[in-house]
Order: C-alpha cells, then sequence, then structure tokens
C-alpha cells in the first residue's frame, strides 16, 4: 500500500511532493551538467587559445633563429670573399711590382726591334692627310701641322749634315 507520512494527510500528495524533488534533483543536475560541460567549453577554448599563441610565439622564435643563423653564414662568407680579395689585391701589386722592375723601356725597345721589327719612322713614311670641314679650324690644324713638318725636314737634313762632316 501506500506509505503515508504524518505530515501529508493524503497519500498523493506525498507522491507529488516525492516526485517534485526528484524533479529538482534531476534539474539540479541537469544545471550542474550544464554548468560543467561550460566549463569544460571555457577550458577547451582556453587550451585552444593557448596552444595557438604557444604554436605562434614558437614560429616566430624558430623564424628569428633561423634568420640570425642566415645572417651569420653571410657574414661568414662576406668575411671570407673580402679575405680573398685582400689575397688577390696584394698578389696584384706583387705582380705589377715584378713587371714594373722587370721590364724597362729599354729592353722594350730591343724586343720590338728585334721581334717585331719595328724602327723609327723615316720621313717617307709620314702622310698627312688634311679633312675639309664646315669649320675652317681643320685646314688651320693641317697647315699648322705642315709646318712643323717643314721644320723636321730642315732640321733632319742639318742632323745628317753634322753625322757626316
Amino acid at each position: 500500500m501506500y506509505k503515508s507520512n504524518v505530515l501529508y494527510n493524503d497519500p498523493f500528495e506525498y507522491q507529488i511532493e516525492e516526485r517534485q524533488n526528484k524533479l529538482e534533483e534531476v534539474n539540479k543536475k541537469n544545471q550542474i551538467r550544464k554548468e560543467l560541460k561550460n566549463v569544460k567549453n571555457r577550458s577547451r577554448k582556453e587550451y585552444i587559445k593557448r596552444i595557438i599563441i604557444i604554436s605562434i610565439l614558437g614560429s616566430l622564435i624558430f623564424l628569428m633563429i633561423a634568420g640570425f643563423v642566415q645572417i651569420t653564414f653571410e657574414r661568414d662568407r662576406l668575411y671570407s670573399l673580402q679575405k680573398e680579395l685582400k689575397e688577390q689585391i696584394d698578389i696584384n701589386k706583387e705582380l705589377k711590382i715584378k713587371i714594373n722592375t722587370s721590364v724597362n723601356l729599354i729592353d722594350i725597345e730591343k724586343i720590338a726591334k728585334e721581334k717585331y721589327n719595328m724602327n723609327d719612322i723615316i720621313d717617307s713614311q709620314v702622310i698627312y692627310v688634311s679633312i675639309n670641314n664646315k669649320n675652317n679650324n681643320s685646314s688651320t690644324i693641317a697647315k699648322d701641322q705642315k709646318a712643323e713638318y717643314d721644320n723636321n725636314i730642315v732640321t733632319s737634313i742639318i742632323n745628317f749634315i753634322k753625322k757626316v762632316f
């Protein structure tokens, strides 16, 4: 049969009260579950935010380290190239000094005459060309050169006479 309570006169009231209590308990449990779910969702969101922030910071740190490594590599390469350039400049200076000390004008003239059959020019080998431009300047230059040529002929004749006598 039905349990009766001293406080309740009617056994149905007791059942109704019991059901209401159970409903309240279920509602409290559901509310607690919802709150726990919200807390879990919040903690998941915070966890995901933290992971994203940490991954972004880690990526930035990695990129900075990679940049520093690249800068160091390029700096070392630049230093080695500068060192090589300095060595090449020193070698070049040594070679220029060697060339300047080993070759003089007398040797060059001797090689030119013997090896390449080069001799001093003779007056008959000189040819003067006059160019007629719109300006009269070129004709005056040619006349000046002609006068110098005449003076050279006179001096060469005088030098020849001096050698003979």
